[in-house]
Parts: structure tokens; sequence; C-alpha cells
């Protein structure tokens, strides 16, 4: 797992090493019990679906590290979870990213889109479309409109598997969304997500 964010966060540095006030820090700030933490320095980024399990613990380890959390804007539809992120200061607006809407506009002036929106598990099998793939589509539509430049995409490492199912597929289906969207991107398909309580997804 330390070689899977390592890898990480040298693809991101050098994605596009001309935007300077784009700085990712190029090392692993914290390690214990195999929880890794780092830290992307950037300047007016929003974060999609960032009241999830991921966007919660971003929010916190960016507040920790002194970031300026005014220059954060989550979007997600967990009224709960958006009330928690709240406290650390950023922007938090409930919004269905799987419909197309005035949200849109807060891409604009924004330097970096993280994309953390997701359906892990349902009984229904349309939710995995909706918010997998539209909601994805809907967030790089809304990021190129605005002209933002660089894109963070949190994808899975279900995409690399043999594994069949609706989230497995609607995964590579974003993806693919991703990788044709023709702006500087970024996407990474984690194994497993832990906290710094040891919970994981």
């Amino acid at each position: 797992m330390i070689d899977d964010y390592f890898e990480f966060l040298k693809k991101v540095a050098s994605s596009d090493p001309s935007v300077k006030k784009f700085r990712l820090i190029k090392e692993c700030i914290g390690v214990k019990r195999g929880y890794i933490r780092f830290v992307i320095e950037l300047r007016d980024i929003i974060i999609s679906g960032g009241a999830g399990f991921v966007g919660r613990n971003l929010v916190r380890v960016l507040k920790s590290e002194n970031y300026d959390m005014e220059e954060v804007t989550v979007l997600d539809k967990d009224e709960e979870n958006l009330e928690y992120v709240k406290r650390y200061g950023v922007k938090a607006l409930y919004v269905d990213l799987a419909e197309k809407g005035d949200w849109y506009a807060e891409f604009n002036g924004k330097e970096m889109v993280i994309n953390l929106a997701a359906q892990i598990s349902s009984p229904d099998p349309e939710l995995f479309y909706r918010n997998n793939v539209l909601v994805t589509r809907n967030v790089l539509e809304a990021a190129r409109i605005a002209g933002v430049k660089r894109i963070v995409h949190f994808s899975s490492a279900a995409v690399l598997s043999v594994r069949k199912d609706c989230y497995a597929e609607t995964k590579v289906e974003a993806e693919e969304l991703v990788k044709k969207v023709g702006l500087s991107t970024v996407y990474y398909s984690p194994p497993l997500c832990m906290d710094q309580r040891m919970t994981k997804i």
C-alpha cells in the first residue's frame, strides 16, 4: 500500500510542473499502524463527493496541515456528513451531482477538481450508473465549461480486476470518461482505504 501512495504522489507531482500554484509535497508526513497521510497544497479546490469517507478524511488532513479551508468547496448530497465537514471551515453545498444544475457555477475560478463521488454498494443497479457514471460525466462537464485545468479522479482497484458487477463496470466506464476529457488528469485506483482509526471501506 505504501508503494501505491508514493506512485500516486509522483504521478500528480509530475503531471504539469508548469503550474506554479499547484505544489504537492512529495513525501508522506506520517506513518502509524499502516495509515499514511499525505498533503496536497492547492488553491481554490472543489471536492465532488467530498462528504463521503475519503472526502471527510481529506478535509480533516488539510485542516490539520493548516490549509486555508476557505479555499475548499465540498459538493455532496449527504446532509449529515456535509454538516460534519462544515466544522472544518469549508464551503459545503447540498448537491445531487447526477443532475445538471446551478452547481456548475461553483467550478468557476477553481484550479483543481478532486472527484471522490462514488456508489460503492446498493441493491439497486441503477444507482451505480447514476452515481458513478452520470456524476463523473457532469463533474467533468462542469470543469470543462469553467476552464478548470486539473482533475484528480478517485477510481478503484476494481477497474483492474476480473470483477464483473455493477460497481466494477460503472467505475471502468467513469474512468474512461476521465481519460477522454482532454484535461490534465490523474486517476487513482486504491485497493483499500483506511483512516486514522483503521476504519476501512
